[in-house]
C-alpha cells in the first residue's frame, strides 16, 4: 500500500499536497518575520516611534535669562527659543502631541491659522479663490523637526504632517469664530434632539 494516499473528499486533492503547502507557508512566514524584525531594527534602533529616546541626550542649549528674568531655552540649531515655563507645558508623551504643542507655543494660533508650511495655495484654495497664505518661518519649522526627532525616532515627513494639521485646524477654528461673530445671537439656532 505504498502507492495509496488519502484524498480530500471535497476537492479530490491528495492530503500530502495540503501538508506540503502548509509547511511552505510556515517556513515563508518565519522568514518574513525575521526580515521585518531586521528592518525595524534598522529604521528605529533605539526606540519605538511613539516612545522617547531615553538613552539619548536631548540636544538643546543651556537656558539663559531674558529681560523679565525668565529662563530661555533654545530648542534647535537655528536659534528658536522658548521660555522655560512655556517649554515645561509641552506634552512629550508622543511625537504628535510634542510637535503640536511646540507649534502652538512657538507660532501661536493666529499665525498657524494664517500661514502654511510651503506658503503656496493648495488645490482647494485655488478652486475657492482663497488668498495665498504666508509661509511659516522655515528656520523655526526646522528647529521643531530637529527637536522632535532628537526625542523620538520619527521621520521628518511625520513631524511636518502634524504641523500641517495644526495649521489647518487653526484656520478652521478661525473661520468658525468669524462665522459665529457675523451671525447675530438672535439668529443662531440651537439644535435640540428629542427622543420619541
Amino acid at each position: 500500500m505504498a502507492g495509496r494516499y488519502t484524498i480530500d473528499a471535497a476537492t479530490q486533492t491528495p492530503r500530502r499536497l495540503y501538508e506540503a503547502e502548509n509547511n511552505l507557508l510556515k517556513q515563508y512566514t518565519k522568514e518574513l518575520e525575521k526580515l521585518e524584525q531586521a528592518l525595524r531594527r534598522q529604521s528605529a534602533p533605539n526606540s519605538d516611534k511613539n516612545k522617547p529616546n531615553e538613552n539619548e541626550e536631548i540636544p538643546r542649549k543651556p537656558s539663559t535669562p531674558n529681560k523679565k528674568g525668565n529662563q530661555i531655552i533654545q530648542i534647535g540649531p537655528n536659534g528658536t527659543k522658548l521660555t522655560e515655563k512655556r517649554y515645561g507645558k509641552v506634552n512629550f508623551s508622543s511625537y504628535r502631541s510634542a510637535t503640536r504643542d511646540l507649534s502652538y507655543k512657538i507660532f501661536g494660533e493666529k499665525v498657524l491659522a494664517t500661514h502654511t508650511l510651503s506658503g503656496s495655495r493648495g488645490p482647494r484654495a485655488v478652486s475657492q479663490n482663497k488668498p495665498t497664505k504666508e509661509q511659516l518661518k522655515p528656520a523655526s519649522v526646522e528647529d521643531i523637526v530637529h527637536h522632535v526627532q532628537s526625542r523620538f525616532a520619527v521621520e521628518q515627513s511625520q513631524v511636518l504632517q502634524v504641523i500641517r494639521r495644526a495649521c489647518r485646524n487653526s484656520a478652521l477654528a478661525q473661520e468658525r469664530k468669524k462665522k459665529e461673530a457675523q451671525c447675530p445671537k438672535s439668529l443662531q439656532l440651537k439644535v435640540i434632539f428629542s427622543s420619541k
